[in-house]
């Protein structure tokens, strides 16, 4: 009973998966593929987070860079009449954490000017070839006696591994862009992006120290590390959650795949504009994708949690918001970076696209199964069409018909709570015990519809009749057809007894059906009572035989 009550609740057992989730997306959840596919992603999603080289690994680096050389270029000064060179720059150093970075004995560092570049080198003392040196920062001090107009504006930081003493041969090739004046911080990437378009002005103050730290603020890590996590755990606890068979489970953990990334993506624009003083690199221009994203993000996760009918919906909505954000922000914002389709926002898409051909696919099947039965109600209505008489007759009843139209009803209320257990107790089910399997296929029966506590609780409940009874999932039906069933069953009952109707059957012995096999309905009906009686009295006379033949031993 429990496996059947499951069939009904999430339509039948083997519906195809693609009309499920756009009929009732949620009860695509309990579907093979579906729970197949989110288990993919959830895989996926956790490699790509803590494999080896995933974000994790990359995220403990802190940004940090191991280097021989490190090389500073101007691009731009203050006063664009004097040459770029750095005169007014009387250090160059490197950091690590916002510290200068130590050296192990027997290593220095080693300043060199070079046209309009100063190149930092670790030297060693020894004939020893020297070791590699970690940063991930850098810092300039600006000369004592150089006046502002030499004062770069404008700049690129550089660093190599090469081992050479001569930093100034080194190719270009293999000097790798590590920062620059301005930077901005990337949607994916935990490092600020160089930008060296961007101006950045120094201080008026002569020999002061000024500090960059490329490590990433706190706000970066939510948006584009811990982000991840609701992701890998709501894939994977959700895919074994509905396998399990606990759906409503299963889609809470489906929207934590959504709502909650979107509240961290929420959390990291209002960190970016709270910190704008603190980076400089940051603007409230910058914030406009993860406003676009973080929203959008929370409100499909709302749409799988409380408006699942929505879902399929929302899905290319998602995806074209979202696209457009992400290149509005890519050309008009950063201005470096060319077209560009959102990951995760993307994937959804296309699985969207692949579930809709196949969902055309399963309606073209359909359509072709039930091709011969729509070619004989065509001929049907043919025939009664070609009569004025009946023709006339149909469109007299199409016109009261109309005056019924449900979208014209007032909304009101329910006069009262019906239940199962009611309509047994009044009566309105009484013919349903003596109903067999002629006339209540599939078996069911008066303890299925009114002994069943599930359809008393979750289908007569006191509610309001909408003004546009829209069918919204599989399940309205199966449960509307279970508990009318026996009704109808019963007024056809009543209907064909008062109009003497007749049954075809066949007849065993030949095995064909003609118009003489026929039987009255108060023939099948007396025959039923007489074969319940009969195995009634059977039922006594071996209980009594029974306990006769117990009472001897």
């Amino acid at each position: 009973l429990d496996q059947r009550l499951n069939q009904v609740r999430h339509g039948v057992q083997d519906a195809d998966a693609t009309m499920v989730l756009f009929t009732r997306p949620i009860g695509a959840i309990s579907k093979a593929p579906i729970l197949l596919i989110i288990l993919i992603a959830g895989i996926y999603f956790a490699v790509d987070f803590f494999g080896s080289n995933g974000k994790l690994a990359a995220s403990a680096k802190h940004s940090v860079f191991e280097a021989r050389h490190m090389r500073f270029t101007v691009l731009a000064t203050r006063s664009p009449e004097l040459v770029q060179d750095p005169v007014s720059i009387s250090k160059f150093g490197a950091l690590l954490h916002g510290c200068e970075v130590e050296l192990a004995p027997g290593y220095i560092i080693e300043l060199k000017h070079h046209s309009s570049s100063i190149f930092l080198s670790l030297v060693s003392l020894s004939q020893v070839s020297p070791a590699l040196f970690k940063a991930n920062g850098y810092s300039l001090t600006t000369h004592a006696s150089a006046g502002l107009a030499g004062d770069p504006v404008r700049w690129v930081v550089h660093w190599s591994s090469h081992q050479t003493k001569q930093p100034q041969s080194i190719p270009e090739t293999d000097w790798i862009l590590q920062a620059a004046s301005g930077c901005v911080f990337g949607l994916n990437d935990l490092g600020c992006l160089p930008r060296p378009a961007i101006r950045y002005q120094l201080s008026d103050v002569r020999n002061k120290l000024h500090k960059f730290d490329l490590s990433s603020p706190w706000f970066m890590y939510v948006g584009t590390l811990i982000v991840y996590l609701p992701i890998v755990f709501g894939c994977l606890l959700g895919a074994l959650v509905g396998i399990m068979g606990f759906t409503e489970g299963s889609r809470a953990l489906l929207a934590i795949n959504f709502w909650v990334p979107g509240v961290l993506e929420v959390v990291t624009a209002l960190g970016m504009i709270m910190h704008d003083r603190d980076y400089p690199q940051t603007s409230s221009l910058l914030t406009l994708y993860w406003w676009v994203l973080g929203v959008s993000s929370m409100v499909f996760g709302g749409i799988i949690q409380f408006k699942d009918m929505y879902f399929t919906h929302y899905i290319p909505f998602h995806f074209l918001l979202t696209l457009v954000g992400l290149n509005v922000h890519n050309k008009y914002i950063i201005r470096e970076r060319g077209f560009e389709v959102p990951f995760s926002p993307a994937i959804t898409f296309i699985f969207w696209i692949v579930f809709l051909l196949s969902r055309q696919r399963v309606l073209r099947r359909t359509v072709n199964t039930i091709r011969a039965d729509k070619d004989c109600y065509d001929m049907a209505w043919k025939a009664v069409a070609e009569q004025p008489e009946q023709l006339a007759a149909c469109m007299q009843l199409d016109s009261i018909t109309q005056e019924f139209d449900v979208k014209a009803r007032p909304q009101q209320r329910m006069p009262f709570r019906t239940s199962a257990w009611s309509l047994a107790a009044s009566g309105s089910l009484d013919s349903m015990s003596a109903m067999t399997p002629l006339f209540m296929p599939d078996s069911h029966n008066l303890e299925v519809v009114a002994g069943n506590p599930w359809f008393s609780t979750m289908i007569f409940t006191p509610t309001l009749l909408n003004q546009t009874p829209r069918i919204c999932s599989l399940d309205q039906l199966y449960i509307q057809a279970a508990v009318l069933e026996p009704l109808f069953l019963d007024k056809v009952n009543s209907i064909a007894q008062a109009s003497s109707g007749m049954f075809l059957f066949r007849n065993q012995s030949s095995g064909h059906t003609s118009s003489n096999n026929v039987v009255s309905t108060s023939e099948v009906i007396a025959g039923m009572e007489g074969d319940a009686l009969t195995h009634t009295h059977t039922h006594k006379h071996t209980h009594t035989h029974t306990n006769k033949n117990t009472h001897k031993y």
